[in-house]
């Protein structure tokens, strides 16, 4: 698999002023890659409402981390979608603890991901 990062994808959202959604659903994006643009995202303030990351093979918990920095409390994000990836449980538990104290986070959606059947029930995923 290729690691290197995806310099086009840092340097528009440099140029980005008004970015709002970013759909990078079945992109090839290394964990470095995802950490930098989430870093560029916070750095420059960027008020964007929708990250769409689904079918993405480096999005699992590994990264979890760096998409938590998205919901800081001047968070804008609304809907995240991580359909498809290689998140478990245990990062979607680390998910959820960094975003119940946005109010404005009224998506986020898992279908397709590695949760175990305990974990689909409790939550009331709907995995595809």
């Amino acid at each position: 698999m290729d690691q290197r990062t995806n310099p086009a994808i840092i340097k528009y959202i440099k140029v980005q002023k008004n970015l709002q959604s970013l759909d990078l659903s079945s992109v090839h994006l290394s964990a470095e890659d995802i950490n930098k643009f989430v870093l560029e995202i916070v750095k420059r303030d960027i008020k964007m409402t929708s990250l769409n990351l689904s079918n993405c093979d480096e999005v699992n918990d590994d990264v979890i981390n760096d998409l938590c920095c998205l919901f800081s409390k001047n968070s804008t994000i609304k809907e995240l979608r991580l359909d498809k990836t290689d998140i478990t449980e245990k990062g979607l538990a680390v998910l959820f603890e960094s975003i119940k104290e946005s109010i404005k986070v009224h998506t986020i959606s898992i279908i397709g991901c590695k949760l175990d059947l305990k974990m689909k029930k409790t939550t009331g995923a709907r995995i595809a």
